[in-house]
């Protein structure tokens, strides 16, 4: 995931819960992108090829040298993402947005306590927590583009979504293609893309109340 606007705090959260509830949520969830995509990087710079294009990136929890560099960025990202979730259950956010970013949280860490070349039943579990999460992420995806935002930033993010987690069903073992972490990262990417929105438009939109 990608922080893809600039957190700027106001003075008119002041007095303002909701307001400031999406302001920190906000704050929270770019730091959990970035978080996110320091780790990818660092372990993309220590081991990319076609084995980790093929398993993406639960590639790098099961070797040594890129696992604790994983786990690291896991926990940090969940922490982030769950409070990113909390501080908007003030604010009664649309569209099960906080469900899907706690569900994330915890599927990051089961995804991580999972490897999946341990044996059948780990593999099993593993692809079963992926794509939940990934169907979750899906479903909310659509509702915040189609019934909430309704707007073109909105459609793109949705998109790109799709587009990665195509990208990554047809790059499933004994599929044609063999990109699952680059749609992986696609697909997280329309989701970010999709959350950052919403969260800018809030904050946009209660500020105007609020003046």
């Amino acid at each position: 995931m990608l922080g893809i606007f600039r957190v700027q705090g106001t003075h008119a959260s002041e007095g303002n819960p909701a307001l400031a509830s999406y302001e920190r949520a906000l704050r929270l969830l770019v730091g959990a992108e970035l978080a996110m995509a320091v780790t990818l990087a660092a372990c993309m710079g220590i081991s990319y090829g076609k084995a980790a294009s093929t398993y993406g990136v639960s590639y790098y929890g099961v070797h040594l040298d890129t696992l604790w560099i994983l786990a690291i960025g896991f926990v940090a990202t969940a922490y982030l993402l769950f409070r990113s979730a909390r501080s908007i259950d003030l604010a009664e956010a649309p569209a099960r947005v906080s469900l899907s970013l706690k569900v994330l949280a915890v599927g990051l860490i089961a995804l991580l306590l999972t490897p999946y070349t341990v044996d059948t039943f780990f593999n099993w579990t593993h692809m079963i927590i992926g794509a939940s999460v990934f169907g979750l992420q899906m479903a909310v995806g659509a509702v915040v583009a189609f019934k909430v935002l309704g707007d073109r930033l909105g459609w793109l993010g949705v998109l790109v979504e799709l587009a990665g987690g195509v990208l990554a069903a047809l790059s499933l073992p004994d599929h044609m293609l063999t990109y699952m972490l680059q749609g992986e990262i696609v697909f997280q990417v329309g989701f970010a893309i999709l959350l950052n929105h919403l969260f800018a438009s809030e904050i946009r939109r209660l500020g105007a109340a609020r003046s």
